[in-house]
């Protein structure tokens, strides 16, 4: 997990006369953990005594929060600044805690091969609108997206197809993560169609020179974007041929 060091120096808002009793105490956690894209006072600290004034408080806005999965320093002097705010009084309240601060953006992963999954499952669905009687499709990516770390909450992936070649035989997606409806990151995805045929590949591994049968043999369907030139279509033609080379 990459980090960031992360060291706050603790501040007092500001002294509180002698004999005045603040009216909010907050206490400022060691490590926190945040959700939101930003960072309130609430999230970092307990914050306890006048209600009224403690809820405004907890409201305070300390700045954007750091990407999912990384931890990040907050500015001292900026939180002195968030504390001093029109409408608060810095003599009624009181800042303890610890020395040191750790603020973390929590996170989820969206793994490559769920943003392929959806890309491919929007193309079979437009390739079917196309063309209803030309199934099944063979939809195989060009490559998996890297998996990705991004904010926690309810994820929706939404799919842009370009327009496809004619004959279709490539499409180019846009996958969009969305979390609780607010998009995220998008990822580009190509896919490589094809049909779906059936293809003789062997069961076990074959050595040189081996005494091949039926049995050492079996048909599989596989995208046609994907069979090499040559590639046997039945069984009886693969009891015929001798391995020359693995």
């Amino acid at each position: 997990v990459h980090a960031v060091a992360l060291v706050v120096l603790l501040l007092a808002a500001a002294p509180v006369p002698a004999g005045a009793v603040a009216a909010v105490t907050v206490r400022l956690s060691a490590e926190s953990v945040v959700r939101a894209g930003e960072i309130l006072l609430e999230d970092v600290a307990t914050i306890e005594g006048d209600e009224p004034l403690a809820r405004r408080l907890r409201q305070v806005r300390l700045g954007p929060a750091p990407p999912p999965g990384v931890t990040q320093r907050l500015d001292p002097e900026y939180l002195r600044l968030r504390l001093r705010e029109p409408g608060l009084d810095p003599t009624k309240v009181r800042v303890v805690g610890p020395d040191e601060m750790r603020v973390t953006r929590a996170f989820q992963v969206l793994t490559g091969s769920a943003v392929v999954d959806a890309a491919a499952r929007e193309a079979r669905e437009r390739l079917s609108a196309l063309d209803p009687r030309g199934g099944p499709w063979a939809v195989v990516a060009l490559g998996t997206p890297p998996d990705l770390r991004i904010p926690t909450g309810t994820v929706e992936l939404a799919v842009r197809l370009q327009e496809p070649t004619t004959p279709v035989t490539f499409f180019a997606a846009m996958v969009a993560a969305r979390v609780d409806g607010r998009e995220y990151r998008a990822v580009p995805v190509a896919l490589r169609v094809g049909r779906y045929e059936s293809v003789v590949v062997a069961v076990r591994g074959l050595e040189p020179g081996a005494e091949l049968a039926a049995a050492d043999f079996r048909l599989e369907a596989r995208s046609s974007a994907a069979v090499p030139r040559g590639a046997l279509v039945s069984l009886a033609a693969a009891a015929r041929v001798e391995l020359t080379r693995p």
